[in-house]
């Protein structure tokens, strides 16, 4: 077997989609980590439209968070 043809065989044993999963993974927990930061926000008081300015969101975002 070539080296080309070695470094094909390699390439279609590795699984094509594993670095999305991967990501995927690291967005989910980013987005549940980021409401329960703004949860948190809600919780000591600051003001809707106050935790959309900073977070860079609509104030409607952060108000749907629940």
């Amino acid at each position: 077997m070539g080296v080309a043809q070695h470094g094909k065989d390699e390439m279609m044993t590795e699984d094509p989609f594993g670095k999305i999963r991967t990501l995927t993974m690291k967005r989910e927990k980013a987005q549940d980590e980021w409401r329960f930061e703004v949860l948190n926000l809600k919780a000591a008081g600051f003001s809707t439209r106050a935790i959309a300015d900073v977070a860079g969101v609509s104030h409607d975002t952060v108000w749907r968070v629940r």
